[in-house]
């Protein structure tokens, strides 16, 4: 039977991404998923996080196995930390248990069969504000539900929110829903922007990209 996944968007159940930016760019960021897999006679359930620095993951907890692990010298310390703290997996036990096991279970069970995936668009305009940038634009019409996220990756590592970044979330009639993001970025041919689309309606996350580097 296929599987059906779910990742659980912070719209809807808690505020999944946390984002910190330092004074010289670099930035932290914590993502944190439920993962529902639907096997026909079950619902299996599964939480993690993953740890970012800079764009490179630290460490990442998985509820399967209540553990950190590190991926970096770091990463390896806060695991070492964290995973004999009672406490802190107290409180992912507390994420498992009520934001995906009840809201995202729930989220999911009204949603499915219902659910009608994206039509997505990428394409690239000029910008108004520099004469060596354009504004790339991502866009998704037609879907249910509501929750979707896009996100910006440069070179295969997701971007975090900046003030060149906008989305704008419109209404798409007859219960539909479209939205655009916007992202404004200077020209070099040696980086690959992307951007990806994440909703219930699709069996994995959508890579769009405009063919060539920008």
């Amino acid at each position: 039977m296929d599987k059906q996944r779910l990742n659980a968007l912070c719209l809807l159940l808690l505020p999944l991404l946390l984002t910190e930016v330092t004074a010289d760019g670099k930035y932290f960021h914590i993502l944190k998923t439920c993962v529902l897999i639907d096997e026909g006679s079950q619902l299996d359930v599964h939480y993690r996080i993953q740890y970012q620095y800079n764009g490179r993951l630290q460490a990442l907890y998985n509820s399967s196995t209540e553990k950190v692990v590190g991926f970096t010298e770091y990463g390896q310390i806060f695991a070492d930390e964290v995973n004999k703290d009672p406490h802190y997996l107290k409180v992912r036990r507390n994420d498992l248990n009520t934001y995906c096991k009840i809201y995202a279970a729930a989220m999911y069970k009204e949603t499915r069969g219902k659910a009608v995936p994206p039509v997505t668009r990428l394409k690239s305009v000029k910008s108004s504000s520099s004469g060596d940038s354009v504004v790339l634009v991502c866009s998704a019409y037609n879907f249910y539900p509501r929750q979707i996220r896009l996100s910006w990756l440069r070179d295969g590592v997701v971007m975090p929110d900046t003030p060149s970044m906008v989305t704008k979330e419109m209404p798409g009639g007859a219960w539909r829903y479209q939205v655009h993001s916007y992202l404004e970025h200077t020209l070099n041919t040696a980086r690959d922007i992307r951007c990806m689309v994440e909703h219930v309606g699709l069996q994995e996350p959508q890579l769009l990209h405009l063919g060539r580097p920008v």
